[in-house]
This record gives structure tokens, sequence and C-alpha cells, in this order.
């Protein structure tokens, strides 16, 4: 079958949002057949993507032989109408519900054991399952890690890592049935500070990444729907983390520990470090 040509073939989108309008693209390449019929067969990622949201593609199956993705048309600008067609389905779509949510990860690294109960019944925590001083261990409770895993015989800083980003959580339906759920950012200029003074908050500091350039993993996060409560709450963790963070980052100043360490000998036993003193500038 002679070949005519191969091209590139685009379908967009109408959403008057430049920047959410879906594209799909196809090169194919157009044959003349015996008959003086032009034909073609979108490449094979196309057929999955498009049947894979429930559009038909099966053709005359003598022409086709049986293959999905298979157009052909007296004409060329005919074969090439016909493609547009199916393939503006795939782009062409209503949305069915939009929500806004939190979006979070918040892992930690830590590995420990923790003791039997005293008479009072306190049990004791063992960093990395240290043994001889705080007293017999819970064999049963051996070896505990939290969310990012470790382990003794791979012993590894303890961390904490967290973020959170608000986010639109939209369903859209196509043509065939099919629906799919999608994630897009929410501008911050489209939020009233007055109604909603802690979504901008969140929304206003700078899009963070799930992914973890330490392990080169990306971790799935969690999600939960948007009130200010929950947002205010955000808030507040983030606050607190960066708070700890500043001052378990003054360890390696003499003067901040000799004070860490007097306030926790007038204390009741519990970690105390003296408040964050943020009038000292950086080196």
């Amino acid at each position: 079958m002679p070949r005519f040509k191969t091209t590139d073939i685009y379908v967009e989108s109408d959403c008057e949002d430049r920047k959410n309008r879906k594209k799909l693209h196809a090169k194919v390449t157009v044959n003349i057949d015996a008959e003086g019929v032009f034909t073609a067969y979108l490449p094979e990622d196309t057929v999955k993507h498009l049947t894979g949201l429930g559009i038909r593609l099966s053709g005359n199956p003598r022409r086709s032989g049986g293959r999905d993705g298979y157009f052909s048309n007296k004409t060329y600008g005919g074969l090439l109408k016909d493609i547009k067609a199916k393939m503006q389905l795939a782009v062409h779509r209503k949305r069915i519900s939009q929500e806004v949510v939190l979006r979070y990860v918040m892992k930690t690294r830590a590995a420990f054991g923790v003791t039997l109960p005293d008479d009072k019944g306190v049990r004791k925590v063992i960093p990395n399952l240290g043994w001889g001083y705080e007293g017999p261990i819970d064999m049963d409770r051996y070896w505990i890690h939290t969310s990012d895993q470790a382990h003794v015989n791979t012993a590894s800083m303890n961390f904490i890592k967290f973020a959170v980003r608000p986010m639109y959580k939209e369903i859209y339906e196509f043509p065939g049935g099919q629906t799919v759920e999608e994630y897009r950012y929410i501008r911050e200029s489209s939020i009233d500070h007055d109604k909603a003074p802690n979504l901008k908050y969140l929304v206003a500091i700078p899009k963070m990444n799930f992914g973890d350039s330490w392990a080169g993993r990306q971790y799935t996060p969690v999600e939960i729907p948007y009130t200010e409560e929950a947002a205010a709450f955000f808030v507040k963790v983030f606050q607190t983390i960066c708070t700890l963070a500043f001052q378990l980052d003054q360890f390696e100043n003499p003067d901040f520990i000799k004070k860490a360490i007097k306030a926790h000998a007038k204390g009741d036993g519990q970690l105390q470090l003296p408040p964050p003193d943020f009038t000292k500038k950086e080196n």
C-alpha cells in the first residue's frame, strides 16, 4: 500500500483557562490503498488512551484487519477530519464536581524499642534499641519504626519531613462515560483573605514538592476536605515544625546547649528547650 505522507494531528479542549486546556497529539502515517482511498492507523498509545476513556475506535473489520484505530476516507481532508473528531472526544469533557482539598505528607524516621511498663505503668523509649539502662525490653514491641522505615542494621539520622498543599480536586466526565480525577493549583489571588485567611496562608507558601530528594522517592500525599478549621491546624503544624527546627538547629551553639541543659535539669524530666531567639542574625 503506497505511503502518502506522515502528518502530525493536534487537538485541544476549549477550556477558557488556557493553562488548563487539555491537548492531544498523534503522529499518523497516511497511505492510499488500491482503490484510491486514504487510510491511517492511530498510534497504539493513542488508541490505548482513547479506548481507556470509553471511546470506540473499531472500524470496518475487512479494511482494518480487526485492529482498532483504523480510519479511511476518500479524501485526505476527510480522513484528517474523521481522526480529529475521535481525538477531540478525549479532550472534550465536562467537569462534574470540584472541591478544595488539603493534600499533605508527614514523614518521620525514628527507630526504637520500649521497656516493659514499670510499677506506675510507664514505658520508656530506647532510642535505636540501645541496651542497658532504661529497663527490661518489651519483646512484643521489640522494634518500632515510624513511617520512613529505619532499622538497627541500617541505622541513620532521625528526621521529620512535612509538606502541605491546598488544591482543587476536580472530576471530569468524557463522552464515553469514563471519569477522570485531577488536581489543580489554587491561585492566591482567587481567595478572599477575610473569609479564608488560613487557606490563603497555605496557598501563599511557595509550592512544595511531595518528592524526597534525599532518597529519590515520591511520597503519596494524604488528602482531607478543606475547612478553615483544618487549614488553621496545618498552619499551626507548619509553624511548630519551623520553630522546633530553628531551636534544634541551635544545638551547634554552645550557649544554647548550656541553657537547654539547665532548663532540662530544673524541669520534670521532660525535654525543655529555651524559647527561640529570632533576633540573632544568620552568619
